[in-house]
């Protein structure tokens, strides 16, 4: 099962594949520091003079994916699928990919055509996308991971009732704000996260919904402490919340803002970065003037692609 890159958590946990390029590029981040080093690249090399080649692609990922484990780089995803039973009994496989930037890692489900006699999980798996150097900080990474599988969960739960959805980015980017609160409550109370998450998901939740004055703070406390959140939930309060301020949301930052104007008078390049940092976005959804600027100063002054900034 190494040689294929695959390793299973327990008996009944679904299989977790390791895209063979993101191990490669994880374990050359991650011995540029380590002693290891001086042993990993000799191995490596002995089996590329020693193997046939048509056996050698094989048996050097096999190299790679020992290493991969002995290092422990592929712990934090198989704790957190491990501590999502219904997560690990609903899906088939989890396949980790590399990610294209930043912006792109998370999880995703993928439901797939199954057999009439086949049980619902088969038909269904976990893609996960990470950059390489996430793999470096487990402590961090396991945050992440965990955040993603619980999103995960939610989806696959009856009681969640997650249902197709069209909002506009605006009402999108609020959902998940309010969405991303319940997520950490729950893993917080089973203490998967630490207790400083609250603060921080405080903050973002009320410059989110700061038109609502203080209905926010009493909303953020009971979302947070709500122990099985609904889909339905959420979309009600994201309508009820437009309703009553009367306000709209940046489709960038998704805070609340008086003014949404047109992007039609940037320039090209800036138009470009925003679009690449937020994928589904176009520009006759706007952006509050708050992110114009912003826009504008990084491309004078930082003339680096925003897409690759973390």
């Amino acid at each position: 099962m190494a040689g294929e890159g695959k390793r299973r958590i327990d008996a009944s946990s679904p299989t977790i594949e390791w895209e063979p390029r993101l191990v490669e590029e994880a374990l050359g981040h991650a011995l540029r520091a380590r002693p290891e080093g001086r042993l990993f690249y000799p191995e490596r090399e002995r089996i590329e003079r020693a193997t046939a080649p048509d056996d050698r692609a094989r048996a050097l990922r096999a190299h790679d994916r020992e290493w991969f484990a002995r290092l422990g780089l592929d712990t934090p995803v198989a704790r957190a699928l491990g501590e999502q039973p219904a997560v690990a009994d609903g899906i088939a496989r989890c396949v980790v990919e590399r990610a294209g930037c930043r912006r792109d890692a998370g999880a995703e489900l993928v439901v797939r055509p199954r057999g009439p006699w086949a049980p619902p999980a088969a038909g269904r798996l976990v893609r996960i996308r990470l950059e390489p150097d996430m793999l470096l900080v487990p402590a961090r990474l396991l945050g992440f991971i965990r955040r993603a599988i619980q999103r995960v969960a939610d989806l696959l739960d009856p009681r969640f009732g997650r249902a197709p959805w069209t909002g506009t980015p605006a009402a999108r980017a609020a959902y998940r704000v309010v969405w991303d609160v319940t997520v950490d409550g729950r893993l917080m109370r089973r203490g998967l996260l630490p207790r400083t998450v609250r603060a921080a998901r405080r903050r973002e939740f009320l410059a989110a919904f700061r038109g609502l004055g203080p209905q926010a703070v009493l909303a953020f406390t009971r979302f947070f402490i709500d122990p099985a959140p609904t889909h339905a939930a959420l979309l009600e309060f994201v309508d009820r919340a437009a309703g009553v301020t009367g306000r709209l949301h940046c489709p960038v930052c998704g805070r609340a803002t008086a003014a949404l104007g047109a992007v039609t008078g940037l320039a090209g390049a800036i138009v470009a970065e925003i679009a690449a940092d937020h994928p589904g976005w176009r520009v006759e959804d706007g952006c509050c003037p708050a992110c114009e600027e912003a826009y504008c100063d990084r491309s004078r002054w930082l003339r680096v692609p925003l897409s690759g900034v973390a």
